[in-house]
């Protein structure tokens, strides 16, 4: 008998101190529940402005027309003299027009029907896209270091001033004065090919096929 009143106690006992576990765990939890949680402060991208260490390339002379694609804009817009050119824009020019961009103390000549894309814009670092048209690149001794990619090819000037022709399938640079321009491209067979050119040697380049020959 003592037996089974001592068993039944101890389950009671048991019983007991699990209801009140569990009633103290839920007050608990609907407290916590009630509070607001915190929320962290939202982080707001401006995709109208290129990030803070870019610098900005400036229109300084302008002849006929020529449209700018801004890094927002759903069309393109008149371009105008001293107007800044940021990380991820382009410009255009139209037939009989002309444009001259500088940045980092380059300077971009744009003939007419020719296209220019600013790809990055670090003061040790300018990356140029030139999608047509005939551009001359001209590069001083404290210039921030320039690439230039033009189809498959990717250019490497030194200081100087070269001269790129690019169409859909072909590809000319001049290299008008200075000192050895770097050029490299992979072939068909994916193997990198690099060229240095010299002051008064034309390379002319097939962009269907990959081949280049110098003049």
């Amino acid at each position: 008998m003592t037996r089974y009143l001592y068993i039944f106690t101890l389950s009671f006992l048991i019983a007991v101190s699990i209801v009140i576990g569990y009633k103290y765990y839920f007050e608990v939890f609907e407290s916590n529940s009630s509070k607001s949680l915190p929320i962290s402060s939202k982080i707001i991208l401006d995709l109208g402005k290129a990030p803070s260490s870019t610098i900005k390339a400036e229109v300084t002379s302008l002849g006929g027309d020529a449209i700018w694609i801004s890094r927002l804009s759903k069309s393109p817009e008149l371009l105008k003299k001293n107007q800044q050119i940021q990380q991820g824009e382009s410009i255009e020019t139209k037939s009989d027009s002309y444009a001259n961009l500088t940045i980092g103390g380059l300077v971009f000549e744009l003939d007419e029907n020719s296209k220019i894309s600013l790809i990055q814009a670090l003061p040790n670092s300018i990356v140029i896209e030139q999608d047509s048209g005939v551009i001359n690149y001209i590069v001083k001794n404290e210039s921030s270091p320039l690439a230039i990619k033009v189809g498959h090819l990717l250019i490497r000037p030194a200081d100087g001033e070269i001269k790129v022709k690019a169409s859909v399938k072909s590809i000319e640079v001049e290299v008008i004065d200075g000192e050895l321009v770097k050029i490299a491209y992979n072939n068909l067979d994916y193997t990198t090919e690099t060229v240095s050119l010299s002051k008064g040697e034309v390379f002319m380049f097939d962009d269907i096929v990959r081949e280049h020959n110098i003049l």
